[in-house]
């Protein structure tokens, strides 16, 4: 595994790639880095060129607060690679980046996996009572300036699962998790980042059949807003990873990388 950096505005884009062939990008969550897709670079089928990277504020990308975009900064990725066009894996924040940079440079996508994504102008769903007051604390905590108890709350949202026994999830996994999210809370915030277009209501302008993944130790919203798409969407398809948080591909990496291989199988 290679690593790579690319200077932008303010910034240094950090990744590593690894392999030679059809182009696969791994977008990372908000609460990852681009270790979060290790296991997936790791088993990447011969005749791919897969590459992972730190958007700006997480990771070794470092950035100075200066007007930027996620797609913009996605798009000189793939320049700088001379790549025409890549499917893009995306988790959670990494998701929407995916689906928005779709939609705005259709050309430069070949294929798109959503995991758990979060889309600009997403719809209210409605959600248990233990959802709801853990969302009502979460909120406190990101009020406060405690950044140690809400990296660890957030390890017991997104990690172990919102609907998950807090804790369900230890040992190397956790302590990845931490170090990765830590990373996040302590970067400087970015006020300058331009907001990302509106997607949520536009997948269906997506010309290419894509697949989305959640797990079942998530928040619930996940799972019913990836069954929505799929049936008024339809080139779209919804799977489940059974007894997985957030980061399915981390817990179940066998599983993911499965139906990552079938679905590339398909492009």
């Amino acid at each position: 595994m290679a690593e790579f950096k690319i200077k932008l505005n303010g910034t240094q884009i950090f990744g590593v790639e690894q392999g030679h062939g059809a182009p696969v990008v791994f977008l990372h969550a908000g609460v990852g880095d681009h270790r979060m897709w290790k296991p997936q670079l790791d088993a990447m089928d011969v005749g791919v060129h897969a590459i992972a990277y730190d958007q700006r504020g997480y990771g070794q990308s470092v950035s100075e607060d200066v007007p930027c975009s996620d797609i913009d900064d996605l798009l000189a990725v793939l320049d700088d690679f001379r790549i025409e066009r890549a499917v893009l894996v995306g988790c959670s924040m990494g998701g929407g980046l995916a689906s928005a940079f779709a939609l705005t440079h259709p050309d430069r996508v070949a294929g798109l996996v959503l995991v758990a994504s979060a889309f600009t102008g997403m719809p209210m769903i409605e959600l248990d009572v233990r959802e709801n007051e853990i969302d009502a604390h979460y909120q406190k905590l990101e009020a406060g300036d405690d950044l140690d108890a809400l990296n660890q709350f957030e390890a017991r949202v997104w990690l172990d699962g919102a609907r998950a026994e807090e804790g369900r999830v230890q040992g190397a996994l956790r302590d990845l998790f931490l170090d990765m999210n830590s990373l996040r809370l302590k970067h400087p915030p970015l006020n300058q980042k331009a907001a990302r277009p509106e997607t949520y209501s536009r997948l269906h302008e997506i010309k290419m059949p894509f697949l989305l993944i959640a797990g079942t130790c998530d928040s619930a919203y996940h799972e019913k807003l990836n069954a929505m798409i799929a049936q008024d969407v339809p080139l779209a398809e919804a799977k489940l990873i059974e007894q997985t948080g957030h980061l399915p591909n981390l817990e179940e990496p066998e599983q993911f990388n499965d139906l990552l291989s079938a679905y590339l199988a398909t492009l």
